[in-house]
């Protein structure tokens, strides 16, 4: 504001003094045009001419006689030289604008006009603006700090809204969200990202709450089975062959551990993005051939065939050893929930930049309430809960795809069978 008075004062000032020299211009200009020059003479009658209340002028001929004078001034003031401009002259301790003009008849100076206006009326207005200026600014100071205290205070609601609800929080209760404010600033857009924070957080310890429960599930009954053949076979009255069979269980039930102990770790790791996947180009088609080649004792078990695997060659960049892994996990679900007689096949379609393979069991199916589930961790669908997987080989499968920027779809139909599509980018 005092940038803005003092910039406004000599706006003013400029333009009032700018108006009081275009006044002693046009003065001037009207006495000249009412000067008549006779035989050498000046001869002039005021009542002719018209000038501003605020003017006063004198004419002097070529001798420096004075011909009119109105100004009040002696004869030794109006000897200062002539200006060709107007300008601030100090007479009597009043500042005067003059300005001097010369009078000529055919080329000739014949004598000189001069104009004057006291400038006393433009410093009393000046004074008093600068003191109006100057009363202003506490004012305008007061208005601006009320002002600015009730915007702060508007605009700071929301932050203590948002304040008190973040003191609320704790690990125990993230159900909680911070007031919805509809503001199109960065307060709102704060509150709605700490409110996705909140959720995301929320979604997170659920899961981990959910897994915790449910990897003491999964590894409470291999341990009682352990415990319980150990104490068995160390207290009880057993042969050497109900020894040897215990100790056949506990190794069976170990490795059942060391497996779901092993998809865990993995899991883990892939949650703190730990794991680095290692492409290379390879032939998908060898790949499956051979896996499809080492899991037919496993089919045979389960009484399951494999069906042929397609013949050519499909290169991809991807991690051999991840995709060996989803490969194997969705051979070994597509025969251990298939039907004795049953048939696995496996197919590859090439789609342009993209590679599917899509495996294809005869099996029991999935009932559609449980196929939105199939992927989460220790899910097992019901007809599947007889198994002895501990429900964590397709969520591996999950993150093999979507860690190779792929895409998983599943069909099935119960009594018929199911059917996993995996689609990969070949780069």
């Amino acid at each position: 504001m005092f940038v803005f008075s003092m910039i406004l004062f000599f706006m003013v000032n400029f333009f009032v003094v700018s108006e009081a020299k275009g006044t002693l211009v046009e003065t001037s200009t009207s006495i000249a045009e009412n000067v008549n020059v006779e035989a050498g003479e000046i001869q002039f009658n005021p009542a002719e001419t018209t000038v501003s209340a605020h003017a006063y002028f004198a004419i002097l001929d070529a001798a420096g006689n004075q011909i009119y004078d109105n100004t009040g001034w002696d004869g030794e003031d109006l000897a200062l030289g002539q200006t060709s401009e107007p300008v601030i002259v100090k007479h009597d301790s009043e500042n005067w604008m003059v300005l001097d003009q010369t009078l000529r008849d055919d080329g000739k100076i014949v004598g000189t006009t001069r104009v004057m206006l006291s400038m006393s009326q433009i410093e009393a207005t000046m004074r008093k603006l600068a003191l109006l200026l100057i009363a202003a600014i506490p004012i305008y100071m007061a208005i601006a700090v009320t002002g600015s205290l009730l915007i702060a205070r508007s605009a700071l609601k929301p932050i203590g809204k948002i304040t008190k609800t973040a003191q609320s929080f704790s690990a125990q209760d993230l159900s909680r969200r911070v007031e919805n404010i509809s503001t199109n600033d960065e307060v709102g857009e704060l509150s709605a990202t700490i409110n996705h924070m909140l959720e995301r957080l929320e979604q997170g310890f659920a899961r981990e709450k959910q897994f915790s429960a449910d990897v003491s599930h999964e590894l409470r009954t291999p341990v009682a089975v352990i415990l319980a053949e150990a104490e068995t076979g160390l207290h009880g009255q057993t042969t050497p062959e109900q020894q040897t069979e215990a100790l056949a269980r506990i190794v069976v039930t170990s490795k059942k551990m060391a497996k779901i102990i092993s998809q865990m770790l993995m899991l883990t790791k892939n949650a703190d993005n730990q794991l680095i996947l290692n492409k290379e180009h390879f032939d998908l088609v060898g790949v499956i051939r051979d896996i499809s080649s080492e899991m037919e004792s496993v089919a045979s078990g389960y009484g399951v065939e494999i069906g042929p695997v397609a013949s050519g060659r499909q290169e991809i960049y991807a991690d051999h050893m991840m995709l060996t892994q989803l490969l194997i996990n969705l051979i070994t679900n597509a025969c251990k929930y298939n039907t004795a007689g049953g048939c696995v096949s496996i197919r590859i379609v090439s789609e342009g930049d993209m590679i599917n393979v899509i495996v294809h069991d005869t099996g029991v199916g999935i009932a559609e309430d449980d196929l939105p589930h199939i992927f989460d961790r220790f899910y097992r669908a019901e007809k599947a809960h007889s198994g002895d997987g501990a429900g964590l080989g397709l969520s591996i499968v999950k993150w093999i795809v979507e860690a190779h920027q792929g895409q998983i779809t599943v069909t099935s139909n119960l009594g018929v069978g199911t059917t996993f599509e995996v689609r990969f980018p070949r780069e």
